[in-house]
């Protein structure tokens, strides 16, 4: 339906379109710019509030946490003073009043989880006692790095972390310190800040939070990790964990989601919620904001925006009308004068053009049908004088396919046929040459082979020999070296029979007097028995003396054991030397046997150097025999190594050969392929011609009807005839 319509209908309506399109895209645009600046502008203000909030939090915490913690501790320092008091009096001795501290304190907790301690630093900076602890008690802890702040800062309020025996994780603490300067003593009072939610003042914090929220229309609660409720106006003390929202808060922690609040089943409104984590509370502040809110102050915007696009649209529509209608007026008198110029005459006048009023596109688009008429006009006459030409032009053709070709394809094709006969008579000659270089070429790789198994087995027996003369050589040099060391085992052995005889002279002169040292300690055997008698009669008489015989009876009996000691050790030494003779004879006898063997190994020696020197003998003339069939072979590998090269130079010469005569035969072939390649393009160049006679007829006849319908236009003669003979061409 739309192409039927006319282009002043059509450019109004394509108008009108594009620009509604336009302005519902800058609309979408601009709304969606509005709506996202606003929607991050009460983002990034609840984000403020909620990160303003926490750091109030925070430092309304710190203080609190540090009045709690002052005002618990002033009471238990002053009854470690009012101790301190009785141990200066001597009532308290000082591990007492130490003890005593250590109850009071020990059993004191802040919180749910803190603890008092007490560091002793009368030795600081060496080391620092734990008084008091329940975990590190009496322990050195100067090597904590949190200890060694405590112990040089000593009075006030200090935040660090912490983790007791038992343990797994450090946890942050803050605590009170007070410094007792008579002990030099550090009482602390500490806490767990996750601990704080047990003595905090949540009333200022609930005024804090309330402060948070002016100026936006919103709520705020605080959560526990578990989701129980710290602060709200309705839910204080519930858990609200099992809510789908809260979950994904306590999972993130910090950031911002969107979710669906139902007041009844089925309604529900959206509402966007900002959370950050108070550090070390274990606690979540949560803002949470309708999103209505955020899109009613963006309603007006839209509104202003509809209605100015929309007096915008109405005004260009009306532009659009104006420019169009001129437009289609100019565009109808281009169309009349060109109906006027092709529907004038029974034949198209191309000599005429249109009158251009405008400089516009319509005034271009007139001026450009001029000179579409103008070099429409002079294509026409070229194809007018080209028709003629090509008229003329393919009666010559005719004419000479019809004489002069026909005649000489036929001479042509009579040369081919003598020539194609030559060139198989000459291919079968060189088929039995070819025949012939290969069987040749076969017979002398057979000799090759032949003299390259002959080659290798030559080699392999100058190898054999070169092997076998080398272990002559060693052989003999070992000969030589056996030689030397059977002359000096010869003599070795000479003179160790020598020692043998001298040894066993040695030891018979060795046993002589060993056989005089026997009967010396027979003598003084007998002289201890008879001083033992001595001595027995001796502690007789002093027995009958009585009291003035009692030293000497002492005497005599000390005598009496001295001889039975030496008769002892003189039967001991009998028997040791008895044992050395024993060995003493056993060893002439080994010496004795000794000698024999030596001497035999003398004579069997003496033998031994005899035939190795007939075997040296024996090896030399060998090795001078083995020398000459090695020089004697070493010349054959050489002919051998000529005879190879000349057969393989004969081997590649046959071969060259042979592919030039394998060559000379493809090329035969190819030769005769190509000869009936030609036979076969003459006889199709003979039909091409037929058919292209046909074609020149049928060419002739459409020349005849190109140049009445050339007829058909009235044409400005303009170009010349030359000209026209140069385009052809």
């Amino acid at each position: 339906m739309f192409k039927n319509l006319m282009l002043k209908t059509k450019i109004t309506m394509v108008f009108i379109v594009i620009n509604i399109l336009i302005f519902a895209l800058i609309i979408g645009i601009l709304s969606s710019i509005v709506y996202i600046n606003t929607y991050k502008g009460y983002e990034n203000l609840i984000f403020e509030k909620t990160k303003n909030f926490v750091e109030n939090v925070q430092m309304i915490i710190s203080i609190q946490a540090k009045d709690y913690l002052e005002k618990i501790s002033e009471k238990e320092f002053k009854s470690i003073l009012a101790m301190y008091e009785e141990y200066e009096k001597g009532k308290l001795k000082k591990n007492e009043y130490i003890e005593k501290v250590r109850n009071l304190l020990k059993g004191k907790s802040i919180g749910k989880n803190g603890f008092y301690f007490v560091l002793d630093r009368s030795n600081f900076p060496e080391k620092v006692i734990a008084l008091v602890h329940p975990s590190f008690e009496g322990e050195d802890l100067l090597g904590d790095w949190t200890i060694r702040r405590i112990s040089e800062k000593m009075s006030g309020f200090v935040e660090y972390t912490w983790k007791n025996k038992g343990e797994t994780e450090e946890k942050r603490m803050v605590a009170f310190l007070r410094y007792f300067d008579k002990m030099d003593w550090i009482i602390a009072a500490s806490a767990y800040v996750e601990d704080y939610s047990t003595f905090l003042n949540l009333k200022e914090i609930r005024n804090l939070m309330e402060r948070q929220l002016e100026n936006i229309q919103g709520n705020s609660f605080v959560i526990d990790y578990e989701g129980n409720v710290i602060l709200h106006t309705t839910l204080m003390g519930k858990n609200i964990s099992e809510l789908p929202y809260i979950k994904k808060i306590l999972k993130m922690k910090n950031g911002n989601i969107k979710y669906v609040e139902y007041e009844e089943k089925g309604k529900g409104k959206e509402k966007l919620a900002n959370f950050v984590d108070v550090p070390g509370l274990k606690w979540i502040f949560v803002t949470t904001i309708y999103t209505d809110v955020i899109k009613e102050g963006f309603k007006g915007f839209y509104r202003n925006l509809i209605i100015i696009s929309l007096i915008n649209l109405l005004l260009i529509w009306i532009l659009g009308r104006i420019v169009v209608g001129y437009l289609i007026k100019n565009l109808g008198k281009v169309k009349n004068k060109i109906y006027n110029i092709v529907s004038g005459t029974e034949k198209a006048d191309l000599t005429k053009r249109l009158e251009v009023e405008t400089k516009d596109e319509i005034g271009e688009i007139a001026n450009l049908v001029n000179l579409l008429f103008e070099k429409l006009n002079r294509d026409m006459l070229k194809v007018k004088v080209s028709s003629e030409l090509l008229m003329n032009s393919s009666e010559e053709s005719t004419e000479i396919m019809e004489k002069d070709i026909k005649k000489n394809t036929q001479v042509i094709e009579k040369s081919v046929r003598e020539i194609q006969s030559q060139v198989d008579n000459a291919a079968s000659g060189i088929e039995e040459l070819t025949a012939t270089v290969e069987e040749m070429a076969r017979n002398i790789d057979s000799i090759a082979n032949s003299m390259t198994r002959q080659a290798s087995a030559v080699e392999e027996s100058a190898s054999s020999i070169e092997e076998m003369v080398r272990n002559i050589e060693n052989t003999a040099v070992l000969s030589t070296k056996t030689k030397d060391i059977s002359i000096n085992l010869n003599n070795v052995s000479l003179e160790g029979s020598k020692a043998v005889k001298d040894s066993i002279a040695s030891v018979k002169e060795v046993s002589e007097y060993s056989q005089q040292i026997l009967k010396l300690l027979g003598l003084i055997s007998n002289i201890a028995k008879q001083t033992n008698l001595l001595a027995m009669n001796a502690a007789i008489e002093a027995a009958h003396a009585g009291e003035a015989g009692k030293g000497f009876a002492i005497v005599a009996d000390e005598i009496r054991r001295l001889a039975e000691d030496t008769n002892k050790n003189a039967r001991d030494i009998g028997e040791v030397v008895s044992s050395i003779v024993s060995k003493i004879d056993e060893s002439v006898k080994l010496a004795e046997k000794a000698g024999v063997g030596l001497d035999m190994i003398t004579a069997y020696s003496k033998q031994n150097v005899d035939i190795i020197s007939q075997l040296n003998i024996a090896l030399q003339e060998q090795s001078n025999g083995a020398k000459e069939i090695l020089k004697a072979t070493q010349e054959l590998v050489k002919i051998t190594e000529e005879v190879k090269v000349a057969m393989t130079e004969q081997k590649h010469a046959t071969d060259d050969f042979s592919k030039a005569l394998v060559e000379l035969r493809d090329i035969s072939i190819q030769i005769v392929d190509n000869i009936n390649t030609h036979r076969e393009s003459l006889t199709s160049l003979v039909n091409a011609i037929e058919k292209i006679k046909v074609s020149v007829e049928l060419t002739r006849k459409q020349t005849e009807e190109l140049k009445s319908i050339v007829g058909n236009f009235i044409l400005k003669e303009e170009i010349s005839t030359p000209t026209a003979l140069r385009l052809v061409e």
